[in-house]
């Protein structure tokens, strides 16, 4: 993989920063993120989408609203992994709060976000 010797180089910075990503290397995160989504959407790779997202969500320590919800737990549902799917929801949920200045479109994703999270819990308990 070309991200490879940039990866090393972050967590080499790791280890100096106390496990923080250094700003600079937020570009990793979105590299991964926009490999995920492509390989989602171009070659229909959906192992090479979660290993591209797990990737993105490792290197933002799951910090990354991107990774976390778009590319994570799509990636998670079109391998049918309905346990991950709603583990990344759930830490999407636990990141972002309610803003009442989230422009509409923000707002609605989130919502249908919420309910598809309800229904994987109604699901995994019934």
């Amino acid at each position: 993989m070309a991200l490879e010797p940039a990866q090393a180089l972050v967590k080499s910075s790791n280890n100096k920063q106390n496990g923080m990503l250094p700003r600079q290397f937020a570009w990793l995160v979105r590299a991964y993120c926009e490999e995920s989504e492509a390989k989602l959407q171009v070659n229909d790779d959906k192992e090479g989408a979660l290993e591209s997202a797990r990737a993105a969500c490792h290197l933002s320590k799951n910090t990354n609203a991107q990774s976390l919800t778009v590319l994570l737990a799509t990636a998670c549902q079109s391998i049918n992994d309905a346990n991950g799917e709603s583990q990344a929801l759930k830490a999407y949920f636990d990141l972002k709060e309610d803003d009442p200045n989230m422009p509409r479109n923000e707002a609605n994703r989130r919502r249908s976000l919420g309910f598809r999270l309800q229904k994987l819990e109604r699901e995994a308990s019934g």
